[in-house]
C-alpha cells in the first residue's frame, strides 16, 4: 500500500488523513466508522462507503435507530480516532519504516541514539539542525514533512543507505539533485510542494520502486524515467502534465500509474507495454480515447477514466480477463457503448453517456457484477435480464429516462437501490421487501405514493422521498408507522410536525425568556415569495372585498414551531382583523423559529397584512429587524 491516495472514496477534507502515512496505517473500516458517525450515519452515501465491500459498517451506524447527541456522536468519533492513534503506536512503524525499529520523532532523542536509529520522522525542526541528521549513520527511513523546506543539505544525501525519503508538505521547486546520490532509495514520497519537473537523472535511482509526486506543478516529465524499470507504484495525480512520455513504457515492473487531475489529451501507446499493470487511474484529465491496444496490458484490473471525454471504449478491453472495476462517469459515450463486449469478470462498472439509450447488452454475462452505477443517459427501461445478475449489491440508475421498473425478486444481496431523478410513478413495493436492502432513493421522480411494502422491509434504514409528489400527510403517516426504524428524508413543507400537540396556543405562562432580536429571525419555510403565495392561495376574497385595511399582528415563534400568544396590535376594520388572524393561524405549521448560534428560541415578532379591497401584501413589520 502506498501513501498516494483516493484508497477510500471519501471528500477531500478527509484526503489529508488518507494521503498521510498515519492515515495509510489507522485501520481503514475504524476510519470509516468514525467519517460515518461524523456525518451522522444516514449519510454514508456521500462518502460512496455503502457499496464498499471491504466495509461490514455495524448497525451503530445508522444513527436516526439512536438517539444520542450529536455532541455525543463527536466523542465517540474522537474516541475511535484515538483508539487508531494508539493502534498505530502500538504498531510503532510507519509506512516504509525498518520494521522492528523505533521511528523516532525527535532528532534530540535520536542524536542521543545514534547507532540504534533506522528510522526518523521530524515535523518541527531547524534548517541549522538538518545538517546533525548526517551523522546518523544506521538512518533507512527519512520524513521531514510540513517544514517549508525548499532545498535538503547535501551531507543528508551521503547517507549511504536510505531507502525511504518522505519531503511531503514543503516548498521544493525541484526534486533536490542530491537526492541522485541515494542510490538505495526505493521510496520517494514528496506531494503537497511545488515541483515543477521530473528531472532526467530519476533514471539513475535504479532500485526506486515507489515515487508519489501528488498535488504539485509538474508538466513534463524527462524520458529517463525509463530507466526505473523496478518502479511498481508511480502517482502523478493533481499536477499540469498535458502528456505522458512514450518511455514510461519502458518501467516493465509498474503496476499502478495514478495520473488524476492533470491536463492530459491522450495516453501514449506505448503504456500498452506494461504487461505488469494493474491499476490506471487518469481521472479528471481531457481525453478523448484510451489507447487502442490497451487490452494487451493483460493484468490490468482496475481502469478509472471518469471526468474525460471519452466516446467509445477500445475493443481489445474486451479481452482482459482479469478486468474488475471500470470507472467511466461524467463522459460523453455514445450509442456504441450499447454493444461493447464488456470483460466477463467485471465487478464493478461506472458509466454515462445521453446517447446510451439501453443497459449494455453484454452486461448480462458478466455474472459476478456487484456494484452498477450507470447515471445520466437516455434509458427508458430496465431490462429483465438484470435481474438474473444476484450478486449485485449496488444499483444506482440515477438521472435517466426511467419511466418504469420492473421487479427485482432475484437481487438477494442487494443493500442499495437508487434511481432518483427519473420518470417513475411508482417503484415495486417488493423491491423494498428484499433481504439486504438498506438505502433506497427515489427522489426528485414524480411518484406519488410511498410502497406500502415499507412497514415489512427486513433491513431498511434508508428511503429518501425529496421532490417526490408524495403529499405531507402521507409521509407523516409513514413517518409514524416505521418510527426511527428507517429515516424518510423529504422535502417537508412543514415545520412543525407534532400531531399530538397544537402548533397554536392561547399564550404562554412565562414570557421573560422570549427574545425580541436574533441572529436568524423566524421565516416561512419555503421564504417571503412563498409566504406571500400561502396568503393570496388562502385569502376568503368575499369577506373582505372591497376593504381597504392593514392589520398588524404580535406573535411569539416558538422554539419548538408554532405560534403562541397572538395579539392584534392595529385595525380598523372586524373582517380584516378576523382574516388576518385566521390567515396567520393558518400558516403556523410552516414557520421555521429563530435560532442563536445553532440554538432555536422563542421570538416575538410582528408581521403586517395590506388588504386593498381585492387581494392581499404579506410583510414584516419595518421596525423589526
Amino acid at each position: 500500500m502506498t501513501a498516494n491516495v483516493n484508497r477510500i472514496n471519501v471528500f477531500n477534507c478527509f484526503e489529508q488523513i488518507i494521503d498521510t502515512d498515519y492515515g495509510a496505517n489507522i485501520p481503514q473500516a475504524l476510519l470509516k466508522w468514525a467519517l460515518c458517525w461524523l456525518t451522522k450515519g444516514e449519510f454514508l452515501y456521500l462518502f460512496g462507503l455503502e457499496g464498499d465491500d471491504n466495509l461490514q459498517v455495524p448497525d451503530f451506524i445508522y444513527i436516526r435507530k439512536t438517539k444520542l447527541p450529536f455532541y455525543t456522536m463527536k466523542r465517540i468519533v474522537f474516541l475511535l480516532l484515538l483508539f487508531g492513534f494508539f493502534h498505530l503506536a502500538a504498531l510503532g512503524q510507519d509506512y516504509g519504516s525498518v520494521k522492528g525499529k523505533k521511528v523516532y520523532r525527535s532528532l534530540e532523542e535520536a542524536l542521543a541514539n545514534k547507532n540504534d536509529v533506522y528510522n526518523l520522522r521530524l515535523y518541527r525542526f531547524k534548517w541549522e539542525d538538518l545538517q546533525l541528521i548526517a551523522t546518523l549513520k544506521q538512518l533507512q527511513y527519512l520524513a521531514l514533512e510540513n517544514g517549508k523546506l525548499d532545498s535538503l543539505p547535501e551531507a543528508i544525501c551521503s547517507l549511504p543507505d536510505i531507502r525511504t525519503l518522505n519531503l511531503c508538505g514543503n516548498k521544493f521547486t525541484k526534486i533536490p539533485e542530491g537526492v541522485r546520490r541515494m542510490k538505495q532509495l526505493d521510496y520517494l514520497v514528496m506531494y503537497d510542494n511545488e515541483i515543477r519537473e521530473v528531472p532526467a537523472w530519476i533514471g539513475e535511482l535504479t532500485n526506486l520502486k515507489t515515487l508519489i509526486l501528488v498535488r504539485n506543478k509538474i508538466d513534463s516529465i524527462s524520458p529517463g524515467i525509463g530507466r526505473l524499470h523496478k518502479l511498481s507504484d508511480f502517482a502523478v495525480n493533481n499536477n499540469m502534465l498535458r502528456h505522458l512520455p512514450k518511455e514510461i513504457g519502458e518501467l516493465r515492473s509498474l503496476r499502478e500509474l495514478s495520473a488524476d487531475g492533470n491536463q492530459l489529451t491522450q495516453l501514449p501507446e506505448e503504456i500498452t507495454r506494461l504487461k505488469n499493470l494493474e491499476t490506471l487511474e487518469v481521472n479528471s484529465n481531457y481525453l478523448s480515447s484510451l489507447p487502442e491496444e490497451l487490452g494487451k496490458c493483460s493484468k490490468l484490473a482496475r481502469v478509472q477514466a471518469s471526468s474525460n471525454r471519452l466516446t467509445s471504449l477500445p475493443a481489445s478491453l474486451s479481452r482482459l480477463r482479469e478486468l474488475k472495476s471500470l470507472v467511466l462517469e461524467n463522459n460523453s459515450f455514445d450509442s456504441s457503448i450499447e454493444h461493447f463486449v464488456f470483460p466477463m469478470r467485471l465487478e464493478h462498472l461506472e458509466l454515462t453517456g445521453k446517447a446510451i439509450h439501453q443497459i449494455p447488452i453484454s452486461l448480462q454475462h458478466c455474472k459476478d457484477l456487484q456494484h452498477i452505477k450507470i447515471t445520466h443517459t437516455s434509458i427508458a427501461s430496465i431490462p429483465n435480464w438484470l435481474n438474473e445478475l444476484k450478486a449485485i449489491n449496488w444499483l444506482e440508475l440515477n438521472n435517466n429516462q426511467l419511466t418504469v421498473i420492473h421487479d427485482l425478486p432475484d437481487l438477494h444481496k442487494l443493500r442499495v437501490f437508487r434511481v432518483s431523478g427519473n420518470l417513475l410513478d411508482t417503484v415495486p413495493g417488493n423491491i423494498l421487501l428484499l433481504p439486504a436492502l438498506e438505502t433506497a432513493d427515489i427522489s426528485n421522480n414524480p411518484i406519488t405514493h410511498i410502497p406500502v411494502e415499507i412497514q415489512h422491509a427486513a433491513k431498511l434504514t434508508w428511503l429518501s422521498i425529496y421532490s417526490t409528489w408524495i403529499s405531507n400527510t402521507e409521509y407523516m403517516a409513514y413517518k409514524r408507522l416505521v418510527g426511527k426504524h428507517i429515516a424518510l428524508p423529504h422535502d417537508k413543507i412543514v415545520f412543525f410536525e407534532d400531531e399530538d400537540r397544537p402548533c397554536y396556543i392561547d399564550g404562554l405562562l412565562d414570557t421573560s425568556e422570549v427574545f425580541t432580536h436574533m441572529e436568524v429571525n423566524p421565516h416561512f419555510i419555503k421564504g417571503h415569495q412563498a409566504w406571500q403565495n400561502f396568503a393570496v392561495d388562502h385569502l376568503r376574497k368575499n369577506k373582505v372585498a372591497g376593504v381597504q385595511d392593514s392589520v398588524v399582528l404580535r406573535y411569539i415563534v416558538r422554539d419548538e414551531g408554532g405560534f403562541s400568544n397572538l395579539q392584534v396590535v392595529h385595525y380598523k376594520f372586524e373582517q380584516t382583523r378576523d382574516e388576518a388572524v385566521y390567515l396567520m393561524k393558518l400558516s403556523c405549521p410552516y414557520w421555521v423559529p429563530a435560532s442563536i448560534s445553532g440554538r432555536r428560541v422563542n421570538l416575538w415578532r410582528r408581521q403586517v397584512f395590506i388588504f386593498d379591497g381585492e387581494g392581499i401584501k404579506v410583510g414584516d413589520h419595518p421596525n423589526d429587524p
